[in-house]
């Protein structure tokens, strides 16, 4: 992975909040606190998108618009889940890591 050093300006009182987040044990400095925030961001973006399929499918099956739920499309919608679970940051899986 190609690192970028990235310069931000935030009011104190955000900086305040890292350095606490830091002491708590949370994390291991601002770095890794920030990649934390935006694999968060990134993990929401993705449910929402789920979320938005999951609503136009119910809505097509209101209207009478369906597809057949056979085997292969029950595994296929299983390992896509099971990609999306394997996919969650070491913190929501109770580990620490690299980001």
């Amino acid at each position: 992975m190609d690192i970028e050093k990235l310069s931000i300006s935030l009011p104190a009182q955000q900086v305040a909040w890292i350095e606490q987040r830091i002491r708590a044990g949370g994390y291991a400095n601002r770095s890794e606190y920030i990649r934390e925030l935006i694999r968060a961001d990134q993990k929401r973006l993705e449910l929402e998108a789920l979320r938005d399929k999951l609503l136009a499918s119910q809505l097509a099956l209101d209207h009478g618009q369906g597809i057949e739920a056979t085997d292969e499309w029950f595994d296929g919608l299983l390992k896509k889940l099971e990609t999306m679970l394997h996919a969650r940051t070491p913190r929501e899986s109770g580990g620490r890591g690299a980001a």
